[in-house]
């Protein structure tokens, strides 16, 4: 049975800049409290600005909440969407304040990404929740469960890698999953890379052309003497290359949707490392648009609104999303 207690769902992501001079003023969002420089911010605008300093992560967000609100209008359930970014507009306090605004008392959250970690869950709920302080509340949140090992995320992963592996080839292939890096002695790094094996695993389970596998990471800051997680992806493509492998294919699984870790850290600069190295490059379509990516969605929305037990809300201090290993309340 349907709860309609809820009246909205928040839609969080990490947000970018939509022209050239929205660039500067997103990377010291981003960056803020790390006293990083604007001349080094300028070597790193200057990616943004090869694709006319526009980020594709909104519009593709954009995308994914239309096609949202499509099934669930289809599905009966009448959810109203606001969209919220940590990093530029619509912030998520300007979400927060469109809710109120309208009305909206009791609301689930969803975060776009799949995988336990510092900066892709504790983040979002602790802004979450400074948010709601500063606009005085209102609003009870609950987020919905993690799901990089939810069976419809799974089987759109694996739609994808098939969809390519079907295509003929004499070359010798070689998948490579690919995450966002982060520092070895980060909270939760162990449950991450815990997850990412996991959801590999269960991808590579549903694939019918079997193919030699691996996970890599990318896009490690460079302004940072930490420890990173390893290996690192220019050097499985390397290591690859030496290992006979004529093509590589790249599956960006640890993001839902493009932005510069994909159309540049992959498409530019992994792409000509391969090149130079004789591989063939292949990267893979992100999930976000898929129609499985979306139902999966659609069904966690249904799971949480028929359970007698819904998670405790993001307004209080101590939080323990469905499911989750780490509560944010231990961090």
């Amino acid at each position: 049975m349907i709860n309609t207690e809820y009246d909205a769902l928040l839609y969080l992501s990490f947000g970018g800049p939509e022209k050239s001079d929205d660039v500067l003023p997103f990377l010291r969002n981003v960056t803020r409290g790390k006293n990083i420089p604007d001349r080094i911010l300028t070597r790193v605008a200057m990616k943004y600005e090869l694709f006319g300093g526009k980020s594709p992560i909104n519009e593709c967000n954009r995308n994914v909440i239309d096609a949202l609100k499509k099934e669930l209008d289809i599905a009966g359930i009448k959810l109203p969407i606001y969209f919220g970014n940590r990093f530029w507009s619509p912030t998520i306090e300007d979400a927060l304040l469109q809710m109120k605004a309208n009305g909206v008392k009791k609301a689930l959250a969803f975060v776009t990404s799949p995988y336990a970690s510092y900066y892709g869950c504790w983040q979002y709920v602790h802004e979450i929740q400074t948010s709601l302080n500063r606009i005085g509340g209102g609003i009870t949140i609950h987020k919905l469960k993690p799901f990089f090992n939810d069976s419809l995320f799974i089987r759109a992963l694996s739609e994808i890698l098939n969809s390519y592996l079907e295509t003929a080839s004499q070359l010798s292939r070689r998948i490579i999953f690919t995450a966002h890096n982060i520092p070895q002695d980060m909270i939760n790094s162990e449950r991450y890379v815990q997850e990412l094996e996991e959801s590999a695993k269960l991808v590579m389970e549903q694939i019918s052309n079997k193919v030699p596998y691996t996970i890599a990471y990318q896009s490690k800051s460079r302004n940072t003497s930490n420890e990173w997680l390893s290996p690192e992806l220019q050097d499985v493509i390397h290591e690859s290359s030496i290992s006979s492998f004529q093509e590589i294919i790249i599956m960006p699984f640890g993001f839902l949707s493009d932005h510069m870790e994909v159309i540049y850290d992959l498409d530019i600069e992994a792409a000509e490392l391969a090149k130079s190295e004789g591989l063939k490059f292949s990267r893979l379509k992100t999930v976000g648009n898929s129609s499985t990516f979306i139902s999966m969605i659609k069904r966690q929305i249904e799971e949480q609104m028929s359970t007698d037990l819904p998670s405790p809300p993001l307004n209080e201090e101590k939080v323990s999303c469905p499911n989750c290993q780490t509560p944010c309340d231990t961090l």
